[in-house]
């Protein structure tokens, strides 16, 4: 196909060991991989995403050293979740774990939200679409069933490995957490959002969405934009994580299905800027509304006598 292509005068396809080393980039270092897990250290997937979003505003940042002087913060948000219905191959364990199964997937993820300056005033980077499964970076993948238990481990893990970060040649700021959000809410507006029920549920009702939104102004200088804390993001991958392991992973051994790391080179910042809308997408955004539908939504001109 390259030397095709170059007959025609038209030198449009990359060497492959370009295609190699560009990908080796995406990559974020100390992958550790096991027969029922991959994880990938958060001190070591957060530095390679900065380093990528970086990349991606290096003329922004160029242009404007005073920024970097003053520090910049990295709000993120990240989660865990369950899905099945995952296939099961006959293959081998290493291990001598015959009797797990890998029906089951649990994941973990972290989505990058802004790159702002450290005061605020400035922002770097903005994720356009935080409730998107384009930004969604995993942390740890493990063939177990969703339980209380695993959910309270992982969770204390990734809270621990927060604690541990260590600042990276752009100032890394982890500690807006959606724990000290709910905190902010409660002090400055005695508001208990997000908190579990004995038994099921959370204080997540009308009244606190009806006392939270009338109180708007103050709601968004402790928050992010609405919207952008959903979890729809990792909800969503699971489909992405099914789809990868049957159509776009080799079967040869349990450790292969990680090895082409189709998940984080579909998650890697840099990647996912340069690409472009769907044409479906691009088609919904210019399609107009048609005149009687114009018509309807316009404000009539009434004539008060």
């Amino acid at each position: 196909m390259q030397q095709g292509a170059k007959k025609r005068n038209a030198n449009i396809y990359p060497p492959y060991y370009a295609v190699l080393e560009a990908k080796k980039q995406c990559y974020p270092r100390n992958i550790c991989v096991t027969d029922l897990s991959a994880e990938i250290e958060l001190q070591g997937l957060l530095n390679h995403t900065l380093q990528r979003l970086a990349l991606v505003q290096e003329a922004v940042l160029t242009q404007n050293e005073e920024f970097l002087d003053q520090g910049l913060t990295l709000l993120s948000k990240w989660g865990c979740d369950g899905s099945s219905g995952h296939s099961n191959y006959s293959q081998r364990y290493s291990t001598g774990q015959e009797s797990k199964s890998n029906t089951s997937l649990f994941a973990v993820c972290l989505v990058p939200l802004r790159l702002q300056t450290t005061n605020g005033t400035h922002i770097i980077w903005n994720n356009p679409r935080p409730s998107s499964t384009r930004f969604c970076r995993p942390i740890k993948l493990v063939f177990e069933n969703e339980t209380t238990e695993l959910a309270k481990k992982e969770i204390e893990n990734i809270e621990r490995q927060i604690a541990d970060l260590q600042l990276t040649f752009i100032k890394v700021d982890e500690k807006k957490t959606k724990m000290e959000i709910v905190k902010k809410i409660k002090e400055q507006m005695f508001l208990s959002v997000d908190i579990p029920k004995p038994g099921h549920g959370t204080t997540n009702d009308g009244n606190t969405a009806s006392l939270f939104f009338e109180q708007y102004s103050l709601a968004s200088s402790i928050t992010v934009p609405i919207g952008m804390m959903s979890e729809e993001a990792l909800e969503a991958r699971n489909k992405d994580f099914r789809r990868y392991r049957e159509m776009s992973t080799r079967k040869t051994s349990r450790t292969s299905y990680y090895d082409r790391h189709f998940f984080i080179l579909s998650s890697d910042p840099m990647i996912t800027s340069l690409s472009k809308e769907s044409k479906q997408r691009i088609f919904r955004k210019a399609k107009s509304l048609d005149e009687e539908v114009y018509t309807l939504l316009c404000e009539p001109n009434l004539i008060i006598k």
